[in-house]
């Protein structure tokens, strides 16, 4: 792997524990100021930092038995594609997710459940 492999890796490797410890603060450090995510469909979700803070403390909050790991990873360029398996202590959830990152920090985060035949295992 590449330096900057290596870096994406631990960023993400970084995001997954902080959202598994409800950590928000080192959460929502992975993520560049002006970050924008999407949804299913390229859907726009949210446009920046605090707005990305608000809405995960509420969920981090409400949620404290969360947990996710990263199954499959694929580093390319500036960008990291991963399956992430997230379960809580009522229900089990699978996404694709899409992350461009630009100096270790994420730019903008694509999300989808990779049962939906738009997001699935073609990537792999």
């Amino acid at each position: 792997m590449t330096p900057l492999a290596i870096s994406l890796k631990e960023v993400v490797d970084g995001q997954v524990a902080a959202y598994s410890e409800g950590d928000i603060k080192a959460f929502v450090n992975t993520f560049a100021a002006d970050v924008k995510t999407y949804g299913k469909g390229d859907e726009f979700q949210i446009s920046g930092i605090k707005t990305v803070e608000k809405a995960y403390a509420g969920y981090f909050e409400a949620h404290p038995d969360l947990h996710a790991e990263v199954a499959e990873e694929i580093i390319q360029g500036n960008f990291v594609i991963y399956k992430e398996l997230v379960s809580d202590a009522v229900d089990a959830k699978n996404f694709l997710r899409s992350q461009y990152m630009k100096l270790g920090i994420i730019k903008f985060r694509i999300s989808g459940s990779f049962n939906n035949p738009r997001y699935s295992n073609a990537l792999w």
